[in-house]
C-alpha cells in the first residue's frame, strides 16, 4: 500500500461524519459536494466540491500497484478496509465527470436477525438442506441480511461455513461452527470456480455473494442437490422477479430442466424492502415464498405467474409485500 498522502478529503474523518450521521454509503463525485445515503435519502451536509484530484489522492492512497492497473483496465474497481469501528467497501469507478469513489460502510459484527426484524420463518428455511434466497433492489439490505443469518449459524450450529463474496464486506470470526471466507478474484478467480472447489472442501453451508449468470447457478443448484444448505442474493423487485431472474439466466430451451430444479432445491425466497419509519430509521419489509408443499408443483409446472395469488393468502409462509406493508402500517412502524 503506497504512502498515506495528504489532500483535502480525508476518508477517515469522512467515515466518522458518517457513522455520526447514522449514513450507510458516501458518495464523492467531482463538483459536487460529498453526498451521504441517510434512511434512504441522499444528503450533503457542507458545500465543499469534490475534485477529480481527491479522487486520485485515494485512489493512490487505497489502490496497490496490482489494484491499480487493474482499474486502469476496467474503469472500476472494488476493494475492502478494516478501520477502527467499521470496515468500508470501496467502489472506484469512472464517469463523465472524471473518477468517483462510492463507500458502503458495513458494522464490524452483524446485527441479529431480531434486530433486522427478519421474518421467523427463515429459521425453518435453515434447518432444511437447499437453497435460501434474499433477493431486493439496490440498498435494501440483503448483504445485512445474509450476514445476520451467517452469524445465528455460526453461533448456533457445529458447522462449516464458506462465505464467497466480490469483495469481502463482513468479516465473521469462529464461534460455534467453522468459517472459511474467500474473496472471488482474489482467492478463486470466479464464483463458479469456488464452487467447484467446495466439493472437496466438506462444507455444510454456503454463502454465494450474488448470483449473476446461468454458470453460478448452475453450481448453486448443484451444492444444493449434493445435500448442502446455500445462501445467495438476486437483484429482484419481488419474490416472482426473482424466481423468473434466476429461469432468465438461462437459454428458453433450458426452461422446463430449470423449474424442476428450483422445485427440488429451493426452500424459500424473502424480498426484502426497507421502508422510511414514521419518526426516522428504516424498517424492514418483505414479500415472502416459501417453497412447500403447497406451491412446490407451480415451480415443477414452470407456473410461476401463479405464484402471486397464492402470496395473498397472508401467512408466515406466503406473503405479498401488499399484506405485509398494511400490518407495519397497523403497527405504527410505517
Amino acid at each position: 500500500m503506497p504512502m498515506i498522502r495528504e489532500n483535502n478529503l480525508r476518508l477517515p474523518g469522512i467515515i466518522e461524519k458518517a457513522l455520526e450521521l447514522n449514513a450507510s454509503d458516501i458518495h464523492m463525485v467531482p463538483g459536487d459536494p460529498i453526498m451521504f445515503r441517510i434512511d434512504g435519502s441522499i444528503r450533503a451536509v457542507d458545500d465543499y466540491l469534490v475534485t477529480e484530484a481527491d479522487i486520485y489522492v485515494l485512489l493512490e492512497n487505497y489502490l496497490s500497484s496490482y489494484t491499480r492497473q487493474k482499474y486502469d483496465e476496467r474503469k472500476s474497481y472494488d476493494i475492502s478496509l478494516g478501520l477502527d469501528r467499521i470496515r468500508v467497501r470501496l467502489h472506484f469507478y469512472e464517469s463523465l465527470q472524471g473518477a468517483c469513489v462510492s463507500c458502503r460502510l458495513v458494522p464490524l459484527i452483524p446485527r441479529t436477525m431480531e434486530e433486522l426484524a427478519i421474518p421467523p420463518v427463515l429459521r425453518n428455511w435453515m434447518d432444511n438442506r437447499g437453497i435460501i434466497v434474499i433477493s431486493g433492489l439496490t440498498n435494501m439490505g440483503k448483504t445485512t441480511s445474509l450476514a445476520s443469518m451467517v452469524d445465528y449459524i455460526n453461533e448456533h450450529r457445529e458447522e462449516k461455513i464458506v462465505i464467497l463474496e466480490d469483495p469481502v464486506e463482513y468479516l465473521h470470526n469462529k464461534k460455534k461452527g467453522l468459517i472459511v471466507q474467500r474473496e472471488v478474484g482474489l482467492n478463486s478467480p470466479s464464483y463458479a470456480d469456488a464452487l467447484r472447489d467446495i466439493v472437496r472442501e466438506d462444507v455444510d453451508t454456503i454463502v454465494v455473494g450474488e448470483v449473476r449468470n446461468a454458470q453460478t447457478m448452475d453450481a448453486v443448484f448443484g451444492m444444493a442437490e449434493s445435500g448442502q444448505k446455500v445462501f445467495t442474493s438476486v437483484h429482484a423487485s419481488s419474490a416472482v422477479g426473482t424466481i423468473e431472474r434466476i429461469v432468465n439466466m438461462f437459454p428458453l430451451s433450458d426452461y422446463e430442466r430449470v423449474c424442476r430444479r428450483l422445485s427440488s432445491t429451493l426452500n424459500g425466497v424473502l424480498n426484502q424492502w426497507l421502508l422510511p419509519k414514521q419518526k426516522g430509521g428504516r424498517v424492514l419489509a418483505a414479500e415472502i415464498f416459501t417453497n412447500s408443499d403447497a406451491t412446490r408443483w407451480l415451480l415443477k409446472d414452470g407456473l410461476i405467474h401463479q405464484i402471486p395469488a397464492y402470496l395473498e393468502r397472508g401467512t408466515d409462509e406466503l406473503c405479498s409485500l401488499k399484506i405485509y406493508r398494511e400490518r407495519l402500517e397497523r403497527n405504527g412502524l410505517f
